[in-house]
């Protein structure tokens, strides 16, 4: 009994730390995603005053301009954002009319403390062919002739520019669908042309809206920076901008996705910065806020959704808090609103800080009120900052600092931050040459000391090349302001001062230390569970094991294993959140006690409970019964569009049933080895033999393929999860179906319980009556897909096998009960108004169930039938919308196909070898190769086509493969025999309506189809004569 107890607790711990190290690991990058400690990565901007506000300053008289800006002062505002119209300055081309933005310029040319930045913004209606106020010009140039002028009349004063504004949305672009490349060569003139004039000049790209479309009018604002990538805008932008509103969310709400529109969206436009090499370049918040109209307001509604006064203040002040300590890499923080200057209904009113009476409102005295940083924080600092003061001889530039070039030259600085951790950025080179440095007059922590205990850095490199590193200084000061004090010794000429870092301490510290002490954990957990393990008397635990076994039929086990894995979802869905599991959310979970006793701190959730409680269960069954695994994984296979959410990730229930049935396989296999180990003596013992049939080599070829085609994917993850959902499971999949044992029982109650599927996917999508309209004006039913053409795919995947069932069964009842789902799927099929359904998949399973009907003297039913097929087509064509354009190739969804296979040749002969790897048509489609006249569906993620597709996911060995597992599979599906099982008969039926649909639609890459393309191929294998791998052995 005690080695059972040992052992048992030595899992507990194993699966305790293991459960504690991925719950860190990914709470770690959901809390900290976006994150950078400035001491420890260089790769920032350097700090400059953030905090702004948009304003419209042309409503004030110069009096007055002079009072506003004062209170902007006193909120702590150091930016404003202020919109100049070109065509209100050029209304004729040459006139420039600079009366009304004079008196702003000559409000800001005396103050130090403040600065505008300038938006360049619309086009007058002699330089544009659209009427609209926000048109861009019919040539760059003349655009590009205003923002030279403009930078030449005030370059003294206007350092930040602009260009445009939301040129990812069509109100922004002349109510036009917003042209990247348009863009991109108007923000490339306007650079080169105020660079002429002002050599020192900032020149921002265009603040992008935060957007959820992809397409058509509005494009998603991290789409659109990515094509202004490929468009080369790195080398005519020195910033980026965004709009970061928080809508009706926390800024603190860490969830980062292109369908959510919060605060943290802007993260990831920041990472696009650095995938591009621009990770130096500031990202700016160029508007960002809360919305909060009073409950009194009668006028348009808040498109940025609503807040109570209260949260518009917490969320500021919060937003703020959380950009100071997070978001290193961030330039200005503007404000959305200072006070507009628009009609009393407007619900900009509810950003502003100034009402419409000319009053500060609550969030204006909440800014004033704040406690603004008086010394360097978080963030990278050039040498030329208000926090340093140099002493003795140097010389600035945009290099940084250079120590003055006398040895007595007493050059010294002193450097205020307020934080807990300091590094300095230097060059260095083959030169001896030091800067000592102190803490608040201590030496300091981080760096080496010499025989008097002075801290030094060394500037000589270790390549003794030209290095420009970060050193750090000290770390785990005090949470307060402090001193850095230095003296440099010798160094000159090589701008050996680049910049300070400072932070408030590394916050991936206390999730390190957790993972830490989890993975020591979890090692001595694994050396005792496999010491315990092999001491185990797996004889008797066996029989024990056999013995305390509740006896129940087959039919108990799958209804049992069907009721954990509802309770599994449920308690899935009661414990996991956006934020984490709720068990470790607790501050118990950032302690070592935690991390020990992490497997039974599940005691403390409810869900919990219900989830892993429904684990064990459907584990003992699964583990028990390989069998009730796969009929639950093909039972939940179509149903992908409803995953589980775990922390932020997303999973199928299938995906879970397969990791789960594979590993209760794995152990009922080690289990039944180790018995005979441990039993039999050495010269008897079974041998372990693998010996593969030619489809199985076949398929593990395939998954070796799609593994090798991650390589040279450009989009990693996406390739990376297509890998996982289409490839590996299914293969573990396959694995599970070809050890089942090769008896007719098994293969029946797999092909009703994918019966059974299609049949809730049948009622679930009429129950649902999810109807779409399409572009011919079709009523068409997507059903629990939301895509009418899914939806049939898997249905003409199911119907073969229910119609064999219905004509070739000798019950009556069992072909009655097929009949009737039979013509329930049909029904639904029908309701899809798929074309490639109607015109090539049924009538092709009708042609291969009559030929198996009559043999030969099926061609005058298949004749009449093609007749009848030919009569209804007809009858379509005159009366369908949908089916009316079905001959014309010029429009509509066949010229849209027919551009599709021809971008899909083009990409062939781009990498006719490699392809493009797993799920990389729709990026490299939409980016490069879509045909010019096909540009109104740009979102297509496969070619429409078995062959192009599997060449351009896995290339010409991929190709080459399939093609080889297809050869296979008919060998082993056409036996002279064929025709005398249902089964057998619903096999070729379904293979053949998927391959002949697969020229026109897709086939096996989704992850329903592709359970079933493996489901096919295992049947092939069971209902073959047996192969060596199959035979039994003695």
């Amino acid at each position: 009994m005690r080695q059972y107890v040992v052992f048992f607790f030595c899992i507990i711990a194993l699966f305790g730390s293991a459960v504690t190290i991925g719950v860190t690991q990914t709470a770690r990058e959901y809390d900290l995603r976006g994150y950078v400690d400035a001491t420890t990565d260089a790769n920032l901007p350097y700090r400059i005053p953030r905090f702004g506000v948009n304003a419209d300053l042309l409503q004030y008289s110069p009096d007055d301009l002079s009072k506003q800006l004062d209170l902007m002062h006193n909120a702590g505002v150091y930016w404003v954002r202020q919109f100049v119209r070109w065509g209100e300055v050029e209304p004729t081309q040459g006139d420039y009319n600079w009366n009304a933005i004079d008196p702003i310029i000559a409000a800001f040319r005396d103050r130090l403390d403040m600065e505008l930045v300038v938006v360049l913004f619309g086009s007058p209606t002699w330089a544009s062919e659209v009427d609209s106020l926000s048109a861009p010009p019919a040539d760059p140039a003349d655009f590009a002739n205003f923002a030279g002028q403009f930078a030449a009349r005030y370059g003294d004063v206007v350092h930040t520019y602009q260009i445009w504004d939301e040129p990812n949305l069509d109100d922004a672009w002349g109510d036009a669908e917003p042209r990247v490349a348009e863009y991109a060569a108007l923000l490339n003139a306007a650079y080169d042309a105020i660079h002429a004039n002002d050599s020192s000049a900032i020149v921002l790209a265009a603040a992008l809206a935060p957007t959820t479309e992809t397409s058509g009018r509005n494009i998603s604002d991290w789409q659109y920076l990515e094509q202004l990538y490929q468009f080369g805008v790195s080398d005519f932008a020195d910033g980026f901008a965004a709009k970061p509103y928080g809508f009706e969310n926390s800024p603190l709400e860490r969830t980062i996705s292109e369908n959510v529109l919060n605060y943290s969206r802007i993260v990831r436009l920041r990472e696009i910065m650095v995938d591009y090499g621009d990770g130096h370049k500031p990202l700016w918040a160029s508007e960002f806020g809360w919305n909060s109209l009073p409950d009194t307001w009668r006028g348009e509604a808040s498109i940025w959704g609503d807040t109570t006064g209260d949260e518009q203040i917490a969320y500021t002040l919060e937003a703020i808090d959380r950009a100071e300590r997070e978001w290193p890499w961030l330039g200005g923080l503007i404000l959305e609103q200072w006070q507009p200057d628009a009609s009393a209904d407007n619900a900009r009113w509810g950003f502003s800080l100034i009402d419409m009476n000319g009053q500060p409102t609550a969030l204006y005295d909440a800014l004033a009120a704040y406690k603004w940083p008086d010394a360097a924080t978080n963030g990278l600092y050039h040498p030329v900052t208000p926090y340093a003061q140099y002493s003795g001889i140097w010389t600035f530039g945009d290099l940084g600092a250079d120590i003055g070039w006398l040895e007595t030259s007493d050059s010294q600085l002193a450097f205020s931050f307020f934080g807990r951790s300091l590094a300095m950025l230097v060059r260095k080179d083959n030169y001896p040459a030091f800067l000592y440095a102190t803490v608040d007059g201590q030496p300091a922590s981080d760096l080496p000391q010499d025989n008097q205990e002075n801290g030094y850095i060394f500037l000589r490199s270790a390549s003794k090349t030209p290095e420009t590193v970060l050193v750090p200084v000290a770390s785990d000061l005090a949470v307060s302001q402090h001193t850095l004090q230095a003296v440099a010794d010798r160094g000159w000429d090589r701008w050996a001062l680049a910049g300070y870092a400072v932070s408030d301490g590394n916050l991936r510290e206390p999730y390190d230390n957790q993972i830490a002490v989890a993975a020591l954990t979890f090692l001595i957990a694994l050396v005792a569970t496999v010491y315990n393990l092999i001491r185990l008397p797996w004889r008797k635990l066996a029989i024990r094991l056999a013995s305390a076994m509740p006896v129940l039929s087959g039919l108990q086990e799958f209804v049992l294993a069907v009721l954990a894995s509802l309770f599994l979802m449920v308690g899935l869905m009661l414990t996991w959140t956006e934020q984490g599991p709720n068990i470790f959310r607790r501050e118990a979970a950032q302690t070592v006690i935690a991390v020990a006793l992490s497997a039974g701190l599940i005691a403390f959730q409810p869900g919990v409970i219900v989830s892993f409680g429904s684990l064990f269960v459907l584990f003992v069954i699964v583990t028990k019964n390989t069998q009730v695994g796969i009929r639950l994984i093909i039972l939940y296979a179509p149903f992908f569009l409803f995953p589980l959410e775990l922390y932020r990730f997303f999973f199928q229930m299938a995906e879970i049933l397969v990791w789960l049935t594979f590993v209760g396989w794995g152990i009922q296999r080690g289990i039944a080895w180790a018995r005979n180990w441990q039993v039999v003596a050495a010269s008897y013992r079974q041998r372990v033999q693998i010996n593969l049939s030619a489809l199985d080599w076949g398929l593990v070829a395939w998954v070796i393929i799609a593994a090798i085609s991650i390589l040279w994917a450009d989009y990693r993850g996406e390739a990376v999860r297509d890998f996982r959902e289409l490839f590996l499971q299914p293969f573990l999949f396959y694995v599970l179906l070809r050890s089942s044992k090769r008896t007719p029982d098994l293969t029946r109650q797999w092909i009703l319980t994918f019966i059974a599927a299609g049949t809730l996917v049948a009622v679930a999508s009429l129950l649902t009556r999810s109807i779409i309209t399409a572009e011919d004006g079709a009523m068409r039913l997507a059903g629990i897909y939301g895509s009418p053409n899914n939806l049939a795919l898997y249905l003409l995947r199911c119907i073969p096998f229910a119609l064999s069932g219905a004509l070739f069964l000798r019950h009556r009842n069992w072909r009655l009960l097929l009949g009737t789902v039979s013509l329930v799927m049909i029904a639904v099929v029908l309701l899809t108004q798929s074309v490639s359904a109607y015109l090539i998949s049924l009538p092709v399973i009708v042609v291969v169930l009559l030929y198996a009907r009559f043999g030969r003297r099926a061609l005058l039913p298949i004749f009449g039938f093609a007749l009848l097929a030919g009569v209804a087509s007809v009858v379509l064509m005159q009366v369908s919308p949908r089916f009316a354009s079905l001959l014309d190739w010029s429009q509509g969804t066949n010229f849209l196909r027919l551009r599709v296979w021809e971008s899909a040749v083009d990409m062939i002969r781009a990498r006719p070898i490699t392809g493009f790897g797993l799920d990389q048509f729709l990026y490299a489609f939409r980016s490069h190769y879509i045909r010019p006249d096909a540009i109104w569906d740009p979102d297509l993620s496969h070619p429409h086509n078995v062959i192009f597709d599997v060449w351009l996911r896995l290339g010409i060995g991929g190709l080459v493969i399939f093609l080889w597992i297809l050869v296979r599979y008919w060998k082993n599906a056409i036996l002279p025999d064929w025709s005398t099982s249902w089964i057998r008969v619903g096999m070729v039926a379904s293979m053949a309506a998927l391959l002949a649909h697969g020229m026109v639609d897709n086939s096996i890459f989704v992850i329903d189809l592709s359970y079933v393309f493996i489901l096919l191929l295992a049947l092939t294998q069971m209902l073959s004569p047996p192969h060596p791998v199959d035979a039994p052995s003695k």
